[in-house]
């Protein structure tokens, strides 16, 4: 963490120690390299960045509005916001409020010059799904790219609200696509990664071509079933990996 904070600040002097603690803890946490429950120790992290507290308290403040930290009114420590199946299932449900529906009007409004920008996001997902070559970073990178293709078509709606509700979720959804990736990866018994990947593929891609030929029934309808198939998968997870 000490080496990430220094380089971005040799490049950037001028950066807000807050903003950047802020930056660095959050990826940390999104990326389940700081787990759930971790006490979030303002001493410690200070010490370890070599800033004064001032900073590490502001960015631990912005944690818990983001709802990626918690502090009840009884508890001295901030710690990071457990994983439960409560917070998923209403997550997957803001979700399937809003993205089959941005998809929808996307396949009406979307121009030219958005369809060649989606058509790149798709193109990207494709890539990262390489099933001869899988490791952690390509798994991360089809996350980063998967989620990119949603809130594209999310944004690009420019509907100030919908982005609004999109934005709120965006971090918290951010990690629990980590989470659940991590799920697959680690139990492969019950659930065959590639077999998800290659489906992941075929859906973005639908979604795509439903929006590029202006489809917008089907573009809600392949959105919405996209969302759908991660729920036997989050029925099967039951938080496994964090349960030990």
């Amino acid at each position: 963490m000490k080496e990430k904070f220094d380089k971005y600040i040799n490049k950037n002097p001028f950066t807000n120690y807050s903003d950047l603690t802020y930056k660095i803890l959050s990826e940390q946490i999104i990326k389940l390299k700081i787990k759930p429950g971790t006490i979030l120790n303002e001493s410690n992290i200070s010490n370890n960045l070599n800033i004064s507290r001032t900073p590490v308290n502001s960015a631990i403040k912005k944690l818990i509005k983001s709802g990626l930290a918690t502090k009840d009114d009884n508890e001295k420590f901030t710690k990071v916001s457990e994983l439960n199946m409560y917070h998923l299932n209403q997550y997957y449900n803001s979700r399937m409020a809003i993205e089959p529906y941005c998809a929808m009007i996307a396949a009406k409004n979307f121009d030219d010059k958005q369809i060649e920008k989606l058509e790149i996001l798709t193109s990207n997902i494709k890539k990262s799904c390489d099933i001869d070559n899988l490791s952690s970073d390509l798994i991360n990178k089809y996350i980063e790219n998967e989620i990119e293709f949603h809130k594209f078509i999310v944004i690009g709606n420019e509907n100030k609200y919908l982005n609004q509700m999109f934005k709120v979720t965006f971090d918290i959804g951010l990690r629990y696509r980590y989470y659940m990736l991590n799920f697959i990866a680690k139990n492969q018994k019950n659930i065959n990664i590639k077999e998800f990947l290659q489906d992941s593929i075929k859906f973005h891609e639908s979604i795509f071509f439903s929006i590029k030929h202006h489809l917008s029934t089907i573009a809600y309808d392949q959105m919405k079933e996209d969302i759908n198939r991660m729920i036997p998968l989050i029925l099967d997870s039951n938080f496994y990996i964090f349960a030990k």
